[in-house]
């Protein structure tokens, strides 16, 4: 009752001029108003800032990647920054901000083991933690389960003296463990609960109603 559906919200359709709410907002002399209010607006503001925090990791990524040009990070910053679609995104309430933002830090992570910047132990670990946090964001996050071993691949390649063990196999497996710990356990909890560790089909049966199902209906499902 809190959520009534706009019967005429044009979600999904980036041309649409309007209708963009799935949902109504409730009444001025509702008395829930202002809890929500105050709901949406501390969403809102995490939303902003893992959308900042992506800002400012695109801006050390490029600094990494081209240390002797600042203008070049400082561009990368700015184009993430002010794309129209990354701000509209930014100032909602949704998990894309989030998996953004852990992928971003699970690619920064990932360059300083490329630039030399790493730790036997924590610096694995770490980039298997953020991968899992990423992963349990959102299904895209998915891909960023690849940086581990693309990392400690490039790095294992080019040293002279490289060893199988402690520079590929050890720091990958290290890395693989963190991310099964961390975002794993959703992935099994959709097997057991759907037989589907990706919970696709949950995820159509959901989205394939129309926009006047009770919000009621959809978190049974």
């Amino acid at each position: 009752a809190l959520y009534p559906r706009n019967a005429f919200a044009a979600v999904g359709y980036p041309k649409a001029r309007g209708n963009r709410n799935a949902t109504l907002h409730p009444s001025e002399d509702s008395p829930t108003l202002t809890m929500l209010t105050r709901s949406v607006r501390r969403l809102r503001g995490l939303s902003l800032a893992l959308s900042a925090g992506t800002v400012l990791l695109t801006y050390l990524i490029a600094r990494r990647a081209v240390p002797r040009d600042r203008r070049i990070a400082l561009g990368a910053a700015a184009v993430t920054a002010f794309t129209p679609q990354f701000l509209f995104i930014g100032a909602s309430i949704n998990n894309d901000a989030t998996v953004t933002f852990f992928s971003t830090l699970a690619l920064y992570v990932a360059m300083s083991v490329v630039t030399g910047n790493r730790h036997n132990v924590r610096t694995p670990l770490l980039l298997g933690v953020v991968v899992g946090l990423a992963t349990l964001s959102k299904l895209s996050g998915l891909a960023a389960a690849a940086l581990a071993p693309a990392a400690y691949g490039l790095v294992y390649i080019q040293k002279p003296d490289r060893r199988v063990w402690p520079d590929l196999i050890h720091p990958v497996l290290l890395a693989t463990v963190a991310t099964l710990v961390t975002g794993g356990w959703w992935y099994l909890r959709n097997t057991l609960q759907y037989q589907d560790p990706l919970a696709l089909n949950a995820y159509h049966s959901v989205f394939s109603m129309g926009y006047d199902t009770p919000m009621s209906i959809r978190k049974t499902l």
